[in-house]
């Protein structure tokens, strides 16, 4: 087995981030896949989502101090202490006069920059929990007045618990918050947010940061959708969560949905005991119930499942789909993932699993890219692994609906549509990526993500744009630019997630020095 690429993207733990522009719609149904693009460095798409009205507020309720009080009365207001002016309103105590109210409320923040834990230069307070907060039983938004302004953590003298949890058939959004250090003993499930409802659950422009899950078999280190509940994750960041048998950072463990929405999903781990046997997967994501993960317009990247070396019971390092489910993947990048055992990047054996327009690259393991069943249109999977070998790439039982480019086809079955573009284990398909990446900023941050063709690849205007009109970076970047040199497979549109933007045949060089150096990155379109 290769080994892993030295801490890519590792030394560092969760920089600053700035709020990336999303639409604002919180209460959204997903009851198909949405295949809209959704921008990350560009103003978000504003066609129309699926979505229902959110019943009128009750009341709002401010949370003006960062300690963590108990309400001394839910009934008639939100206040810790009796003997200060005015109402201390903590977090916890708002949580309680929410429940005591019937109907929907909003939880805001208006902390002043005094406050015990807060820092002024950047208007950011944290609120640090002593005991876990109690279960949200009524339709309730909580929402900072801004993206990472508000910091919700545990406090580890209080022991081990989780920060949120909601119950009932209730609907509820969180906006704006970063959500640290969660962390659940025994058998357990979502360290930061555990959706126990049957409800709607929006999780909106929030980072997940260090949360673990139960520390004896623990799913979803950060979030978990665990009964037939629609969980909407959208522009959220998840980075260093923990789990020991099943998803890192998110899992979809029962019969709902999860939608995963123009995220980030990296660095998150599943590690599991030593022990031979020990079934694990899904260092980025999970989906081991028979409800539906749907990933859009995301990154998933540089995460892990780890346990005894060779142990056939690891799979799925970016995204494991573990029983009968249904995962979707749409025009996402799902690159440099590691599996001890199998499936580096997408691991499906018994579930339905259909990926489209995505770009599947640089993951390790037996299956690197995909592993197992699933359905596959106009997507890259390739240079996966360090050197080709059967099932470097693909390993399993495929059915292709066209336009793929698959590097090395060697261990898999079923890419043999005429549009299908292959290679072998003795030739490799090259898709010949910018070697650079593509910079995407990700809340403040540049990530080098990988999958932009360069002049003379194979996947441009080989693919099929399915009816997209942009590509996995949204608006600002149509799906279909079609190079006059080039014969179309389909529309025009490349293979993979990206879109190339400048035709190469509209290229002109000019000269402008006499210097005799050699161009920095041959062929991608710049002459420097």
């Amino acid at each position: 087995m290769q080994t892993r690429d030295e801490e890519y993207m590792r030394s560092n733990q969760l920089p600053s981030f700035i709020r990336l522009a999303i639409a604002e719609a919180l209460i959204i149904i997903l009851t198909t896949i949405v295949y809209l693009p959704v921008a990350f460095a560009t103003a978000r798409d504003t066609t129309p989502r699926t979505e229902t009205e959110a019943a009128p507020l009750v009341g709002t309720i401010q949370v003006n101090v960062s300690s963590d009080g108990d309400n001394l009365d839910p009934n008639s207001g939100c206040d810790t202490d009796a003997a200060a002016s005015g109402e201390q309103c903590s977090l916890r105590a708002a949580v309680q006069r929410a429940n005591a109210l019937a109907g929907d409320d909003e939880i805001t923040f208006n902390i002043p920059s005094t406050q015990p834990n807060c820092d002024p230069s950047v208007n950011r307070c944290t609120i640090n929990l002593l005991k876990p907060l109690p279960d949200l039983t009524t339709n309730i938004r909580i929402t900072s007045q801004g993206i990472d302004k508000i910091t919700v953590r545990r406090n580890g003298i209080g022991g081990d618990f989780r920060v949120f949890r909601v119950v009932g058939q209730n609907d509820v959004t969180f906006s704006g918050l970063r959500v640290e250090n969660g962390r659940l003993p025994g058998i357990a499930a979502g360290g930061a947010i555990a959706d126990d409802s049957s409800g709607i659950v929006n999780v909106v422009d929030s980072i997940f940061t260090d949360n673990t899950a139960g520390l004896t078999a623990g799913f979803g280190g950060a979030v978990a959708n665990n009964i037939e509940g629609t969980l909407n994750v959208i522009n959220c960041f998840f980075a260093d969560n923990h789990a020991n048998t099943f998803g890192g950072a998110l899992t979809n463990a029962g019969p709902g949905t999860l939608n995963i929405i123009s995220s980030v999903i990296l660095h998150n781990d599943v590690t599991t005991p030593n022990v031979s046997g020990k079934i694990g997967g899904g260092g980025g994501v999970s989906n081991t119930g028979s409800g539906t993960l749907n990933i859009t317009n995301s990154i998933v990247a540089d995460n892990l499942v780890e346990g005894p070396a060779g142990d056939s019971t690891l799979q799925g390092a970016g995204v494991v789909n573990y029983a009968d489910g249904t995962v979707n993947v749409t025009s996402s990048v799902i690159y440099k993932n590691f599996s001890r055992s199998d499936g580096g990047g997408i691991s499906n054996l018994e579930g339905t699993l259909h990926v489209s327009n995505s770009t599947i690259t640089q993951n390790r393991g037996n299956g690197g890219g995909l592993l197992g069943q699933g359905t596959i249109k106009s997507s890259v999977v390739a240079k996966n692994n360090a050197g080709p070998f059967t099932g470097s790439d693909v390993s399993g039982a495929f059915t292709s609906e066209g336009f793929n480019l698959i590097g090395v086809a060697d261990g898999s079955t079923g890419f043999t549509e005429p549009n299908d573009l292959k290679g072998t284990v003795a030739t490799p398909l090259d898709p010949k990526f910018d070697p650079n990446g593509v910079e995407i900023i990700s809340f403040s941050t540049p990530i080098p993500v990988p999958g932009m063709p360069l002049c003379g690849s194979p996947a441009i205007d080989k693919g099929n744009s399915n009816g997209q009109l942009t590509d996995f970076r949204g608006a600002g970047f149509p799906r279909v630019i079609d190079d006059p040199d080039e014969t179309n497979a389909a529309d025009g549109a490349d293979i993979g997630a990206f879109e190339r933007q400048t035709p190469c045949a509209a290229i002109t060089f000019t000269v402008n020095n006499t210097s005799d150096a050699d161009d920095a990155s041959s062929g991608d379109g710049n002459c420097d």
